[in-house]
């Protein structure tokens, strides 16, 4: 295990924790008997050849004083090859040394001195303490915003409010966040109703580079931090936000970005009870508008150049990168019913759309096997709206799939019923996609 280690063993080394063979042992090995470093290499107050036997006597001899002076309790120091003594001042065994090269140092000493006890962080972090606020992710009675209109979703909202928080012993505390493309010039937006019919307005900036998610998390922060000593506080505190995520997030309690966040809900629990109520957006609810606009006026404020956290940078470039490739594919759609069609009417419809095909321009221009990119019908280049729309071998079947008169982004980009004819088409022509 020694021989082959060149690092400097560290530790305290006294005749109480070691036997005197292995100690002897042990300074052989580091006086450069091992395979890596010949004697002749790591003697360096050698100034010639010596015989083997010459340099074990010496070896020996060094190795007896060593241990004398470790009976007697000097501090030994060790760099590299070389002992230094203490007491008195010299080297010991000395090999080439080095100033720069110390490594480590060894100490010991004839007491034997318990360890001392580490002393534990004097106060735990709020937000690994445990948590005493309470986070709802749901209101009963609210559905799916395609299955119910905004007045519909206000009103289911408002009884439950009232039900469950009555205006008259609550603090309403409605927050929002905003950003441009949801990824920079963020703003968040705070508005305080208190119970005595006074409210509170906060807006502010949350950064040049900030995602929804973490202004909608600043405001909430921030309303933590602003009502903790406000006369008005009453001791029941509801905090209605539409940030569904931030509200899972701070359930599970994983996202280490939270910690800010956590630690000023716990702090506001030591005095208060507090609840996280999410509430559906953009329904007409009062306080949830107020603190949309406000968050909408704080983008416009003077944006700080702060750092962004690893996650924040992916919800970034995922954004930017979104972007793009709408601006690339503007038919592009997330709910394209191409995922309904079979693996077969799949196929057919991405090559029409991409033009990576088998179509005689695509082999003729790209792939450059074909002998030419004219359509046998000899009216034109054989291309994908060439095919669905003006090719006369195919006539009277496209008259019969499409008695209308139907454009190519529809046939293409339409429903699921617009891709399926579109599918069959090129099966019943005959033609190789």
């Amino acid at each position: 295990m020694w021989a082959g280690s060149r690092s400097v063993f560290s530790g305290l080394c006294t005749v109480d924790m070691f036997a005197e063979g292995v100690l002897l042992s042990l300074l052989q090995l580091r006086m450069g008997t091992d395979k890596r470093n010949p004697v002749s290499s790591t003697e360096g107050w050698q100034h010639g050849k010596e015989s083997d036997l010459s340099v074990r006597r010496k070896r020996r001899s060094r190795s007896d004083k060593i241990m004398q002076k470790q009976k007697s309790g000097d501090t030994i120091i060790t760099t590299h090859n070389a002992l230094w003594c203490d007491q008195c001042l010299s080297f010991i065994g000395c090999s080439t040394w080095n100033n720069t090269a110390i490594q480590a140092v060894i100490t010991a000493t004839s007491s034997n001195k318990p360890p001392q006890k580490i002393s534990q962080c004097p106060e735990i972090p709020a937000w690994s303490k445990e948590r005493h606020f309470l986070v709802k992710s749901g209101v009963p009675g609210i559905g799916p915003k395609d299955s119910q209109n905004d007045l519909m979703r206000k009103s289911i909202t408002l009884e439950h409010l009232q039900q469950c928080y009555p205006k008259e012993t609550w603090t309403y505390i409605f927050t929002d966040g905003s950003a441009e493309d949801a990824t920079c010039n963020g703003g968040a937006g705070v508005y305080v109703k208190y119970p005595d019919g006074t409210d509170d307005r906060l807006s502010f900036a949350t950064g040049l580079y900030s995602t929804n998610y973490k202004a909608e998390t600043e405001a909430l922060r921030a309303a933590a931090a602003h009502i903790e000593n406000s006369p008005h506080l009453s001791h029941r505190v509801v905090f209605l936000s539409d940030a569904l995520s931030v509200l899972q997030a701070l359930q599970t309690g994983k996202d280490t970005d939270l910690n800010n966040l956590m630690s000023n809900l716990t702090r506001l629990c030591m005095k208060h009870t507090v609840i996280l109520q999410w509430i559906p957006s953009h329904c007409g609810i009062h306080g949830n508008e107020t603190a949309d606009t406000l968050a909408k006026e704080g983008t416009t404020y003077a944006q700080n150049d702060r750092s962004t956290t690893y996650s924040e940078v992916k919800t970034i470039i995922k954004a930017k990168q979104q972007n793009l490739f709408k601006q690339k594919n503007p038919h592009s759609n997330r709910n394209d019913p191409y995922h309904l069609l079979t693996r077969h009417e799949q196929v057919s419809i991405f090559r029409l759309r991409t033009g990576h095909n088998r179509l005689r321009n695509h082999l003729f221009h790209k792939l450059k096997i074909s002998d030419t990119d004219q359509c046998r019908c000899r009216t034109g280049s054989q291309t994908t709206e060439h095919l669905l729309h003006f090719c006369p071998n195919h006539e009277s079947l496209r008259k019969k799939i499409w008695p209308d008169p139907t454009p190519m982004s529809q046939k293409l980009y339409g429903s699921l019923e617009d891709l399926q004819r579109t599918a069959t088409f090129i099966v019943k022509s005959g033609e190789t996609i």
